[in-house]
């Protein structure tokens, strides 16, 4: 009800920040990134407001994105994700067959 918002009050908040984006080294695209907040209170005295405050940052944020990595980078990361690979299923082999030796020996009665 309009009784109850009595005294309710608003301050709304903008952010403004520059951006520039370059793909690929051509020309560079400017945008403007935007922060926006609220907040509401009440006042004890006087007329209910709202107030807007904006906020244009003197910084640019520039964002750049180079060329694509080249095919020796994917070679190398993919020789080093096989070798992980290799490693790990040479030490789990390794480990299983020194258990199920083992088993096989004291089944024998081989093992004191």
């Amino acid at each position: 009800s309009l009784e109850e918002q009595k005294g309710l009050s608003f301050n709304h908040f903008v952010k403004l920040v520059r951006m520039e984006y370059r793909i690929r080294s051509k020309k560079p695209d400017t945008g403007y990134q935007m922060v926006a907040s609220s907040h509401a209170f009440y006042k004890d005295h006087g007329a209910p407001e709202v107030r807007f405050s904006y906020d244009v940052s003197p910084m640019k944020l520039a964002v750049e994105i180079k060329n694509a990595k080249q095919w020796y980078e994917f070679v190398t990361k993919l020789c080093a994700i096989l070798g992980g690979v290799l490693t790990v299923l040479g030490l789990v082999d390794k480990s299983l067959y020194g258990v199920l030796n083992k088993t096989k020996k004291q089944r024998q009665g081989k093992l004191t």
